[in-house]
């Protein structure tokens, strides 16, 4: 499945948990709106919004530099918006808060699914609350913000993809004897394999005359073929 469908997944998981916990207390919690218009606090009535914010990707770990698979984590940035009518009595404020804290930390989401092409999920790390904090007063509405934060690590197989698409077979090497690679053999020996030399015909040499500081604009004096033996 896509990308954007990882994050979608997460976050109708992550809502649906805030949901449960909020519940009790007759709070409100939803996706951010797609329009700006559809963002209204309902009448006496706290709620909670919850979206991604951003992405970061660490520097990407080579495994198998032949066959050019390649781990990165990923972290993922969410942010929790909750607004309340009134602060007369603190109580609710910090009960919401508190609750939103201990519905989602430690949270490890049991995502199984592929991304589309190369990309598969090996593991995610427990969400955690990175900060809070008060950010405002307007029209009689308080609103707090939190940040919280989920590590994911993505494996990358460019060879497997390829076999899972047909375009290449993935022949184990020598049972029973530990070192062995495996062969990758192409079904088509005209696209060329990750790791391997390209399936070369034929070799063209061209020389080209130019004049000094213009050589785009250049004549082809000679071409020169050489096979491959």
């Amino acid at each position: 499945m896509p990308l954007t469908s990882l994050l979608h997944t997460l976050e109708s998981g992550i809502i649906h948990r805030l949901r449960l916990a909020m519940e009790p207390i007759g709070v409100d919690v939803q996706a951010f709106p797609a329009s700006p218009v559809e963002f209204e606090l309902a009448p006496y009535r706290s709620q909670i919004f919850f979206s991604m914010q951003r992405r970061r990707f660490d520097p990407p770990e080579i495994i198998d530099s032949i066959r050019r698979d390649f781990s990165q984590r990923m972290t993922i940035e969410w942010g929790l918006q909750a607004e309340f009518i009134n602060l007369s009595t603190h109580s609710g404020v910090y009960l919401v808060l508190d609750r939103c804290w201990l519905a989602l930390s430690g949270y490890s989401p049991a995502y199984t699914g592929e991304l589309e092409g190369l990309n598969r999920i090996v593991n995610f790390e427990p969400m955690a609350l990175v900060s809070e904090s008060f950010t405002g007063l307007s029209e009689g509405i308080y609103t707090y913000n939190q940040t919280w934060s989920l590590s994911v690590l993505v494996y990358s197989d460019i060879v497997q993809h390829l076999a899972d698409v047909g375009l290449v077979e993935i022949i184990p090497g020598t049972p029973g004897t530990p070192g062995t690679p495996d062969t990758v053999r192409p079904v088509d020996p005209s696209i060329p394999v990750p790791g391997q030399p390209f399936p070369l015909e034929e070799i063209k040499v061209g020389l080209r005359r130019a004049k000094a500081n213009d050589l785009e604009d250049s004549v082809l004096d000679q071409e020169l073929d050489y096979p491959v033996p």
